[in-house]
């Protein structure tokens, strides 16, 4: 890679707090649920069946928190996952709702 100007390297870490409480994390969630929902309806895609309601977000869950090691975070591990879970089903939750509503039109 090739950089324009002088390179340093750093003395101590950088602490990234994407989330520093519970409530900017849900907000997160929500923003983005409502988002990747919009997308998918844009894109001819069904949420509510039991696959993607029910299957999906607890496969998300294995993948990221077993498959991927994410047991090793401890309690935080476990929380982050089962939320990124619980995002998986709002996101096909208001896909259902987005798609019923069109109809309903």
């Amino acid at each position: 890679m090739k950089v324009d100007g002088p390179v340093e390297t750093l003395e101590s870490p950088i602490l990234h707090h994407a989330y520093p409480t519970l409530s900017s994390y849900i907000e997160h969630m929500n923003r983005y649920s409502s988002l990747g929902a919009e997308m998918a309806v844009a894109n001819d895609k069904r949420g509510f069946s039991f696959f993607n309601i029910v299957v999906r977000p607890w496969a998300t869950f294995f993948y990221n928190y077993v498959l991927r090691l994410g047991f090793l975070e401890g309690r935080e591990g476990l929380l982050l996952h089962l939320y990124h879970a619980v995002y998986v089903s709002w996101k096909y939750a208001k896909i259902w709702e987005i798609s019923r509503n069109a109809k309903a039109r």
